[in-house]
């Protein structure tokens, strides 16, 4: 059955609202109105990238939500629609899976103060099926290293990496 555009184009804006909707956790209830999906998904010559953070515009989210794990190549997309000041973050899922964060490495490291972090492992499998086999397996808090081109990322959960900004914005890290 081959789904129709629109079908994918629905499923990749609920995607955006879930994001929306989790980076509102970090931030009082006062501060959430300003956290919103960037209007044509990205398309605007002006704002790049799918939702954008008005408390914090250092973070650049690119959404995917698409059965076939294609992370090079949305990787390459979230890194190039960043400005230079801003931390690329790639977040992707697909049909009854729950979300995943991709940042560099060095900017993880930075963000969860690396000398105290400890959850880091490799993956080499990064094709669909056993990049989320490795997933579903990873504590809710380690993060899983994997290179995408001259990048080395790390993958990260919702709840951990919401639980680090919170952190960050509290001033706690």
């Amino acid at each position: 059955m081959v789904k129709s555009k629109s079908y994918s184009s629905s499923k990749g804006k609920r995607a955006e609202r879930k994001v929306r909707d989790e980076l509102k956790r970090i931030y009082p209830p006062e501060r959430r109105s300003v956290i919103n999906r960037v209007p044509m998904s990205g398309a605007s010559p002006v704002m790049k990238g799918d939702v954008i953070d008005m408390n914090d515009t250092n973070y650049a989210y690119e959404v995917k939500c698409q059965e076939k794990l294609c992370l090079p190549e949305w990787w390459r997309q979230t890194v190039s629609q960043a400005m230079s000041f801003q931390i690329p973050v790639l977040v992707f899922t697909s049909s009854y899976r729950p979300l995943y964060w991709v940042v560099r490495e060095s900017d993880w490291m930075a963000m969860v103060d690396g000398t105290i972090y400890s959850g880091v492992s490799s993956v080499t499998d990064a094709t669909t099926r056993g990049l989320y086999d490795k997933l579903s397996l990873a504590d809710n808090y380690q993060a899983l290293r994997l290179s995408l081109g001259d990048d080395s990322v790390c993958v990260v959960s919702t709840d951990h990496f919401i639980e680090v900004r919170k952190d960050l914005y509290n001033g706690e890290r």
